[in-house]
């Protein structure tokens, strides 16, 4: 177990610490701030903080029909619709308490920003020099959706970061979509802390 635990730990701090420290030496060689970088165009905060929130309110439906859509079809097909293993981490009685509280953190505070620096901020912009933006904003979330490597989650996860990458092409920042993969994570992190606390449905 608590091998488990360091390994898990492990994993998130060396996957969204080496986004974070290759963005850190970007943002050094151009002579950047973080807040130049994530929104160019420096409109207020309070105003991307709202654009997050209400773009995030904006997808929900699509999403939530998007995801029993998909998993109605794996019903159909007999596939087996398990939790991701963060799931049952935060679900089993036996996971250390401290573990529960920092991947919930984690999830919150540090990989949106990551995450949307990653794909919406770098790989996005790649893509779409490669490809039309169409084809970009597909190709970017077949891998955010991927990297996850759960089926159940995989349509929907692709829905949610194509709802990311529109968001970042529309307003011209990463700001919002950083707000929305938060907000998502929130949702989904308490969610599952209320599983904990009253257990899986049968």
């Amino acid at each position: 177990r608590n091998m488990t635990s360091l390994a898990v730990v492990a994993q998130v701090v060396v996957f969204h610490g080496t986004i974070g420290g290759l963005f850190f030496m970007r943002l050094r060689r151009r002579g950047w701030t973080w807040r130049q970088w994530l929104d160019p165009d420096g409109m207020a905060l309070p105003t991307r903080l709202r654009q997050g929130a209400w773009l995030y309110l904006a997808m929900i439906p699509v999403v939530t029909a998007i995801t029993w859509s998909w998993q109605a079809l794996l019903q159909i097909v007999g596939f087996p619709i398990d939790p991701q293993f963060t799931v049952l981490l935060f679900t089993d009685e036996d996971t250390p308490r401290w573990l529960q509280l920092f991947l919930g953190a984690w999830a919150v505070f540090i990989a949106p920003p990551a995450e949307e620096m990653l794909f919406r901020g770098l790989a996005l912009p790649l893509a779409a020099r490669r490809f039309s933006l169409p084809v970009a904003v597909i190709l970017v979330s077949l891998v955010f959706a991927g990297i996850h490597l759960h089926i159940p989650s995989f349509v929907p996860l692709f829905a949610v970061a194509g709802a990311f990458s529109l968001a970042a092409i529309g307003t011209g920042s990463l700001i919002p979509a950083i707000v929305m993969h938060a907000i998502f994570n929130a949702v989904n992190v308490a969610g599952v802390w209320w599983l904990a606390q009253h257990g899986m449905p049968s």
